[in-house]
């Protein structure tokens, strides 16, 4: 196997991975969470909502970063020729 056809395989890896990491975040509030805050209060809603984005802001970047580098890496490392990219 070629170390280009590695290189692109690794890169698919991580951009699955950070999309799979961004896509189940999402996934798990819409089934879970959202479904527990019609239980609460308007004020613990606000405060839970408030926690959850001052957490998620500093930690679910990294995961974004990861996909969007990693599928950019993969279509560079592919030897598969794209014109419609240059276009």
């Amino acid at each position: 196997m070629k170390v280009s056809s590695v290189t692109a395989m690794i890169s698919l890896a991580f951009a699955l991975m950070g999309a799979a990491a961004v896509f189940g975040t999402d996934v798990f509030f819409c089934v879970v969470g959202r479904t527990a805050l019609t239980r609460v209060s308007d004020a613990a809603l606000v405060e839970t909502m408030g926690r959850f984005h001052e957490v998620a802001d500093r930690r679910m970047p990294i995961f974004g970063v990861i996909g969007i580098v990693g599928a950019l890496a993969s279509v560079a490392f592919s030897r598969v020729p794209w014109p419609w990219v240059l276009s």
